[in-house]
């Protein structure tokens, strides 16, 4: 398998996407990841538009609480930036 990992450019965001690379690529099957950094802008925007194959996220909810973590995936939700609307989608 072969995909690229998106992320936005920072040190520490680099840092992540290179463990992450070598953690990926010790499992079998997964032959090539490429990292592919963008500006934050632009990293939205990818993120937004769905013109990526995997890219880094990170998010906290405000409660400790079912929905706050649940209502991210629905196709309404600001905070739903990846694939869940395409599947939700393509069900419907």
């Amino acid at each position: 398998m072969t995909f690229s990992l998106l992320y936005n450019t920072s040190d520490l965001h680099k840092k992540l996407a290179i463990a992450r690379l070598l953690h990926l690529e010790e499992k079998p099957g997964v032959a090539n990841v490429k990292l592919e950094n963008q500006e934050w802008k632009t990293f939205l925007d990818s993120r937004h538009q769905g013109t990526f194959d995997v890219a880094r996220a990170g998010w906290c909810a405000d409660y400790n609480e079912p929905t706050s973590f649940l209502n991210t995936m629905l196709s309404d939700s600001s905070n739903n930036t990846a694939t869940t609307i395409r599947a939700q989608s393509s069900i419907s």
